[in-house]
């Protein structure tokens, strides 16, 4: 077999821990010429891999027999492969994917596709100001560097503005527009409320039993970025969504300032 990563699935350049992405897989005669007869009741289910021997697991585990047409699996046209570290606090790697049949064939004999991968999470930040005047919550996308959480300046696909939930106290507060991230960084802007409340933000990625703002437990779907979620009550358990609060009508603590003159 030859496999190919056709499409990284954050921003051209790396795949997430987690996050679906595109393939292809194409079977081949001992003289290198595509298998045609590769297909029907001749192809064979395959098993997924990691030629880097990366610890985790690839879902879907297997690649079907009947995905086989003339030879070639094409499994280009939609995000449908993943593959999750089995620790979130994995650094960096390189994918290598990997498909061996039933009888043993192997892309290990061919060309395998490749793809950079990361473990990340996503961050919210409180946020405070004057209720007469707009505010701005700081979002980020993170992935684990090797010995701490850093920036990832090579996310530029993250959205997250389909998956926000907002709970308003008092009503009447604005909720935030925005919600994409450019290298990593984004931000979540309110509009001038001209009263005084907070507004506590969660961006609802997956199912999170426990989380305190109840809208935001049943988990978004669809497409939302499920593998962003973070251990934020520090369980060690990556399944929690990010949240943080935005408050207006209090102001950022001032030090004194004491002036001194001297004579010499």
């Amino acid at each position: 077999f030859d496999t190919e990563i056709t499409e990284h699935a954050c921003s051209a350049t790396f795949t997430y821990s987690g996050q679906p992405f595109k393939h292809r897989v194409t079977a081949r005669n001992a003289g290198g010429q595509i298998a045609k007869n590769y297909a029907g009741p001749l192809a064979k289910v395959g098993t997924y891999a990691d030629g880097n021997g990366a610890t985790g697991a690839f879902s879907p585990a297997t690649l079907p027999a009947a995905s086989f047409v003339l030879g070639v699996a094409d499994l280009s046209a939609t995000p449908q492969l993943r593959f999750s570290y089995g620790n979130k606090l994995t650094s960096p790697s390189t994918l290598q994917l990997r498909v061996t049949d039933e009888d043993g064939a192997s892309s290990a004999a061919g060309s395998e596709g490749t793809t950079p991968l990361r473990s990340g999470r996503l961050l919210i930040s409180n946020a405070h100001g004057s209720e007469l005047l707009a505010l701005t919550m700081p979002i980020q996308t993170q992935y684990w560097a090797g010995s701490a959480w850093a920036t990832n300046a090579l996310d530029s696909c993250t959205n997250i503005a389909s998956s926000l939930v907002f709970v308003k106290n008092p009503a009447g507060l604005p909720s935030p527009s925005g919600g994409a991230i450019s290298a990593g960084k984004g931000a979540l802007v309110f509009a001038v409320p001209n009263l005084r409340g907070s507004v506590d933000v969660c961006a609802n990625l997956d199912v999170d039993v426990n989380h305190p703002m109840t809208a935001c437990r049943p988990g978004g779907g669809g497409s939302l970025p499920t593998w962003l979620q973070g251990s934020w009550d520090a369980d060690g358990v990556y399944n929690d969504n990010p949240a943080a609060r935005a408050t207006f009508g209090i102001f950022e603590q001032k030090s004194p300032i004491i002036y001194r003159r001297e004579r010499y």
